[in-house]
This record gives C-alpha cells, structure tokens and sequence, in this order.
C-alpha cells in the first residue's frame, strides 16, 4: 500500500477476529501501526489477502499465501513479524502411508526453510 510508504499512522489494519487477537503476529501489528484503526478482521488468512489485494489494510500473511496473490506487496523496513511454529503429527502405523507422504513431501517443497524433522526416540511412548 502506497499509504503506508507515505505515512504509516494511515495504515488500516486487517487482523484475526476477537478469538484469535492473542496472536503474536496480531500485537506486532498492533505495535508496529500503533496510531492505525483496523479495517476489518477476518479468523481466515485467505480472505485477508483477498482484502489486502483489494487495498482495504495491512495483515501479516503466511509468505506462500501473499506470493500467491496479485497485487501484494511485501512491506520492508518495520521488522519482521514474529514466525510461526507448524507441527504435523500422526500415529507411527500410517508413517508409511503414501497419502501422508506425499503431504510431507509437498509442504517440504513449499515451505523448505520452514521444515525440520523432529523425532521420537525410539522405545518412547
């Protein structure tokens, strides 16, 4: 957004609803903006960045998300929003599942700076 280059205190804010307002990536918006109204909320990613396309606000988005969509843009030069953690946990009988590997495979490929195996010892319950 334009706005936000020019004077960041114009910035609207696009965030998660009441029951997701405890997210981290909502007070970093919250802090980084802090003069800013919010503009809408919305407990889904996908529909903020159709809002952030529309040029209602800002969100902090999922990156693959936001490369996804045409006509967003990266905002530099207010630090990074803090990351998130992502877990994928299954019983160790579907360990050999291809349907299972295949989703490790994908979200691998997608998200590779993003992905680091963690596991169980062996004998643990």
């Amino acid at each position: 957004m334009r706005v936000v280059a020019e004077d960041p205190r114009a910035a609207r804010l696009i965030l998660m609803n009441s029951a997701q307002a405890h997210f981290p990536d909502v007070t970093w918006l919250i802090e980084t903006f802090p003069q800013s109204k919010p503009a809408f909320t919305s407990t889904s990613r996908s529909v903020q960045a159709q809002m952030c396309a529309r040029g209602l606000g800002v969100a902090v988005l999922p990156r693959p998300l936001g490369e996804q969509i045409g006509g967003l843009h990266r905002i530099d030069g207010f630090g990074q929003p803090p990351g998130r953690d992502i877990w994928v946990g299954y019983h160790q009988d579907l360990r050999q599942m291809d349907q299972l590997r295949a989703l490790l495979e994908i979200a691998e490929r997608l998200l590779p700076n993003a992905c680091a195996v963690a596991r169980r010892p062996s004998g643990a319950d």
